[in-house]
């Protein structure tokens, strides 16, 4: 059963809910990278470096999308590990 908390996709069990990372808070995207077994986590986040090597930008423009809220990141130990699958939605309008 999941809380009445908007935005916050938890299970009563206290759990973060993994369906769809993406419309997590920024508490429970922080939850639910932790929750992740290492070989996982390296699978749906990356670094700001690898984004812009994906990508073809720069890392200052990464840095500036999560800035500005346009892909969603959570910021560890000085470094942002950005949601693969935010940085892919966020291309894809860009090619709109």
């Amino acid at each position: 059963m999941k809380s009445r908390n908007p935005g916050r996709c938890t299970l009563s069990s206290g759990h973060v809910d993994p369906s769809d990372p993406s419309e997590l808070s920024s508490e429970a995207l922080l939850e639910y990278f932790l929750s992740l077994p290492k070989q996982r986590r390296d699978q749906e986040f990356t670094e700001t470096s690898k984004a812009a090597t994906i990508t073809g930008l720069s890392q200052r423009t990464i840095q500036l999308w999560i800035e500005i809220g346009v892909i969603r990141a959570i910021h560890i130990g000085g470094k942002y590990k950005i949601l693969l699958e935010s940085l892919k939605s966020y291309l894809r309008t860009r090619l709109e």
